[in-house]
């Protein structure tokens, strides 16, 4: 994007589209959210698998967890 006018216009087309979507859909499923995370040995939680956006992944450190609980 190059100025903030561009990203407006792209987010309004962005929302344009979804909407046509969710007009024409038989079924939509939403969900609340993700119950994956990773973690550390120190308990810190991370919402992406460090390594992946930002920092770098320790195979010794990190590790996957999901709280969904059945």
């Amino acid at each position: 994007m190059s100025s903030k006018m561009d990203l407006i216009e792209h987010r309004i087309a962005i929302k344009e589209e979804i909407l046509s979507y969710l007009k024409t859909a038989d079924v939509f499923i939403f969900t609340i959210g993700l119950t994956e995370t990773w973690r550390n040995l120190n308990g810190d939680i991370f919402p992406a698998c460090p390594g992946t956006l930002i920092g770098k992944f320790d195979e010794s450190k990190h590790f996957f967890h999901n709280c969904k609980s059945l």
